[in-house]
């Protein structure tokens, strides 16, 4: 038996992985993998391997610090994936970052802990608001910020709405730039409610954002620092880094093994003990259906056209990929407003913020984003427009309203949010900022995209990377929604208070529709929240189990049918959590 010391394996210990057969393989040690690998293993009678592409970045700044959030995208804790050229975002590829560590991306995110309106977790197969959010309020424990600070906002946290003993520490910041009082006022002056805590079911209107950091320690909660660093001692959880997944064994369409490749190129078979073990697939919306595709399963040309025999014939696999996206458009304050992109400009502000890090937990380095807004359509558009798409648009497929990209009418309020507008208080576009000077940076995202893509290899080559195409843009309705999104953000910016800040807009020129699309266009990029491409009714039934196939599963962001008007952190926290819990009551025989 491996000592406790040994349950996290380097790259080079890949035969010490080996000595055992497994109740439960898990392949990704990602936001879920780690989540599901920490309460399988609470069970001792059973042994959880979990086997992840990345290494264990628990000590390294730019994952723990929560005001470095971004500055570990293209390094080598990043993925790198990029999109193929997307014709209607001027033909570029846009990057597609994911976590390349244990954590996944969970350890890369912006700490960002929201959650959508009830209904856009109707998902049908036993899956619904109640159940997924049981699952993150069981992921959740909910936190006061150790340091208090005169900018520190009411925080709106409705205690009997979160969970207080899950492993992932949630609080507010400690630290606001001063503008960050403006916000809110603004928003109400232009008609957009301000409400406290967001998790009851609806998410409409404005709020203070809860993040993933721990406030005792001012460091980023993630799933490897949550799920799996307190229970190393487990001699049941075996984890090993630096090893590629090649595919899944399949004998008679049962899972019974996994092909791995080690850090020095050789290949290797974990065994399942027996006809009651079971594989999980948590490799991502990118990862996951690239497994399931290099091990037999998906679409008969994508197989065919790699050289890859067809186990299970499914032609869903790697389809309905969607991301959210949004737009940055910048604007320079008026001397004298402090923000974040002094951290990059000032030395003596940098010094100053890494002091009170060090010394206090608090600060701009303690910080994370603080604020933002989602809207309903008919908060951008005028009711007229609306009327116009639904005319255009509400008989085509895919359904519009049951993805809720239209209200199903004009009469009333749509049921959920289509646009979030973030404003955070630095400079997001090239160039770097220039000394002195201090911006805010507007944000409209699309929450419910129409344009609907795929993620396939074109390879048997386990090391090469999937080919992602999300499609960007190519339903013409998602271009009006952005268009109407970035106009509201615009007007936002000349709304007082806010417009008694803003020197001048740096980005944008012209407020035409026209004019408008154009900017977009080049300067669009995505969410970083990729979903779908093992979906829930056509890759996997409702207990994620894959169709046509015994002993495996896929457990992550894949198997949401759509986008929720989220970031998908706790979301993707909820679904493992239930899947653990799933797997847990299927053991049993329950």
């Amino acid at each position: 038996m491996v000592s406790p010391t040994q349950m996290l394996l380097a790259p080079s210990q890949a035969l010490l992985f080996l000595t055992h057969s497994y109740d439960y393989i898990i392949l990704g040690g990602g936001t879920a993998g780690l989540t599901i690998a920490g309460r399988l293993s609470e069970d001792p009678s059973v042994t959880v391997g979990v086997i992840e592409a990345g290494n264990n970045e628990i000590d390294n700044p730019l994952v723990y610090t929560p005001g470095l959030f971004g500055a570990a995208l293209g390094s080598e804790i990043d993925w790198g994936y990029k999109t193929v050229p997307q014709p209607y975002l001027g033909n570029r590829k846009i990057d597609a970052q994911r976590g390349k560590m244990l954590g996944g991306s969970s350890g890369l995110n912006f700490l960002m802990w929201d959650v959508a309106s009830a209904p856009e977790y109707d998902w049908g197969h036993g899956w619904h608001f109640d159940v997924i959010s049981k699952g993150w309020r069981a992921a959740e424990k909910l936190l006061k910020p150790q340091v208090e600070t005169e900018l520190q906002p009411p925080s709106g946290a409705d205690s009997k709405l979160h969970g207080k003993e899950g492993p992932i520490s949630l609080s507010f910041g400690t630290w606001y730039p001063k503008i960050t009082n403006l916000f809110m006022p603004t928003l109400k002056a232009l008609g957009i409610k301000l409400k406290g805590d967001h998790f009851g079911g609806d998410n409409t209107g404005a709020y203070y954002v809860l993040a993933s950091v721990d406030p005792k320690t001012a460091r980023r909660s993630y799933s490897a620092s949550a799920y799996l660093e307190p229970n190393r001692h487990r001699k049941n959880l075996i984890v090993l880094t630096g090893a590629h997944i090649d595919k899944v064994i399949l004998k008679d369409k049962r899972a019974i093994a996994v092909d791995f490749i080690d850090d020095k190129g050789q290949t290797h078979r974990a065994e399942l003990r027996n006809d009651k073990s079971e594989i999980i697939i948590s490799g991502g919306t990118y990862g996951s259906s690239a497994i399931l595709e290099r091990s037999g399963i998906g679409k008969k040309s994508v197989l065919e056209a790699a050289g890859i025999d067809v186990i299970v014939r499914n032609e869903n696999v790697g389809e309905n990929l969607h991301d959210h996206s949004f737009c940055p458009i910048g604007f320079e304050l008026i001397p004298g407003i402090d923000t974040v992109d002094l951290l990059q400009t000032n030395a003596s502000f940098l010094a100053a913020a890494q002091k009170e890090y060090k010394n206090n937990r608090a600060g701009p380095l303690a910080s994370t984003l603080w604020s933002m807004t989602m809207l309903q359509l008919e908060k951008v558009m005028p009711k007229e427009k609306i009327q116009s798409l639904i005319d255009e648009y509400g008989s085509k497929s895919p359904n519009p309203f049951d993805w809720f990209a239209l209200p199903r009418d004009t009469n009333g309020k749509s049921a959920v949010a289509q646009v979030e507008v973030l404003w955070p208080a630095f400079k997001m576009q090239a160039p770097t900022p220039s000394p002195g000077k201090t911006y805010i940076t507007m944000l409209p995202l699309l929450m419910h995209p129409l344009s609907t893509g795929v993620v396939h290899i074109d390879s048997k080559d386990p090391l090469k990377s999937p080919i992602i195409d999300p499609k960007h843009y190519s339903h013409p309705l998602d271009k009006q929604v952005m268009v109407a999104g970035a106009k509201w953000a615009l007007n936002y910016i000349k709304t007082e208070p806010l417009r008694s800040v803003i020197g001048r807009q740096v980005d944008i020129t012209g407020d035409t529709d026209e004019s408008i699309w154009d900017y977009c266009k080049m300067n669009i990029e995505n969410c970083k929240h990729p979903v779908g491409t093992c979906a829930l009714g056509t890759v996997v039934d409702g207990r994620l189990r894959v169709k046509g196939v015994k002993g495996l599963r896929v457990a992550d962001a894949s198997i949401m049918p759509h986008l929720v008007s989220a970031h998908t952190q706790a979301t993707v926290y909820g679904i493992a959590e239930r899947a653990a819990e799933m797997i847990k009551q299927d053991r049993r025989g329950k």
